[in-house]
């Protein structure tokens, strides 16, 4: 007979990892597309960006992905990039068969 008390099983669970704040992953963002911009035609642009985008924001914590994508709009919006909001082109992106919205 064991003199050692019964097991009992705790489910391991790794800590939550926090998501990105929106403020560094909007300088990450940036930075990864001016690396790799080029003076290509903006189309290819935009695709690119697009991507990197989706990328970053599934990085960002989920209450705070609006305050990520304001924060995006106006640092484009800055760098004069974004005529209009980059949201509008991420989401004619996204629609089936659409390509990037035309400024």
């Amino acid at each position: 007979m064991s003199t050692l008390p019964p097991a009992t099983s705790f489910p391991l669970q790794a800590p939550p990892t926090p998501g990105l704040d929106p403020d560094d992953a909007v300088d990450r963002l940036m930075a990864q597309c001016l690396r790799n911009s080029s003076f290509g035609p903006e189309k290819d642009f935009w695709d690119a960006f697009a991507r990197a985008y989706a990328r970053m924001e599934a990085r960002v914590d989920p209450q705070r992905r609006f305050a990520f994508a304001v924060r995006v709009d106006s640092r484009l919006a800055q760098m004069g990039l974004a005529p209009w909001s980059v949201m509008s082109r991420i989401v004619a992106n996204a629609a089936p068969g659409a390509g990037v919205a035309a400024p």
